[in-house]
């Protein structure tokens, strides 16, 4: 890891992470890679959750996510984010609910945090789940389901900010139209109706498990995640 990174639990990993959680408040500036559980990820993460609020400030920081700040060639599956980033000042980094660069496989997980980007001139992608998903970065059976609200120039999308891989590279992956990015065709901010990418209203995203989610690995339960789909083999209220 040739870059600065920070984190609630550890800075790099390139190992592996199995059924760790982390809470609680960070708050960086100038810190490159940002992430509640990890900054860099070039390993695997799995069973793992964080319910945690990180704020960024530029400039510096590069990517911000609920989970993970960077992703780099790493798996990150049946894992999930619920807190709050905020970011603020110019340039903005690339941010998502659970990763804020993907350059690796998520899978079966999801994000639930409130992201909101402030006072910034643009610079980055903000997304529900990813904020940059580059063209090695690969999704599937995944949701962002998180409140996001942007008071700057910056590219958006319900599910994943700014989008670089092939098409093919993602599927079965949803957000909530009702929480900020309620064009149907938003999934992706660079991308008009990305392919694998589908918007749910919060009824339908509480109504039953999206196309595409094992039963074997989710389960709904309106005394549970708030009602959203949750994972079996994850600690969740």
């Amino acid at each position: 890891v040739n870059f600065q990174v920070a984190a609630l639990l550890v800075g790099g990993n390139l190992g592996l992470i199995s059924r760790c959680w982390a809470t609680g408040s960070m708050r960086t500036s100038g810190a490159g890679y940002v992430g509640a559980l990890a900054g860099f990820n070039g390993g695997t993460i799995v069973y793992s959750h964080v319910n945690a609020n990180v704020h960024g400030r530029q400039p510096g920081d590069e990517g911000i996510g609920g989970l993970v700040g960077i992703s780099d060639g790493g798996v990150i599956k049946r894992s999930y984010a619920l807190g709050k980033i905020t970011v603020s000042k110019e340039f903005l980094p690339n941010i998502g609910g659970l990763v804020g660069e993907n350059r690796g496989i998520i899978e079966d997980s999801f994000a639930r945090n409130a992201v909101v980007s402030a006072h910034g001139n643009g610079g980055g992608g903000l997304g529900g789940l990813v904020g940059l998903n580059t063209s090695a970065g690969q999704i599937s059976n995944s949701y962002a389901a998180g409140p996001i609200t942007i008071i700057s120039g910056i590219v958006a999308g319900g599910l994943i900010g700014y989008d670089g891989a092939q098409a093919g590279s993602i599927s079965n992956s949803y957000w909530d139209l009702d929480m900020g990015i309620g064009n149907s065709s938003q999934g992706a901010g660079n991308v008009p109706n990305d392919p694998g990418i589908t918007g749910l209203t919060t009824q339908q995203l509480q109504a039953g498990l999206p196309a595409g989610f094992d039963p074997k690995v989710w389960a709904i339960d309106p005394n549970k995640n708030q009602g959203f789909p949750y994972l079996k083999d994850v600690p969740t209220k």
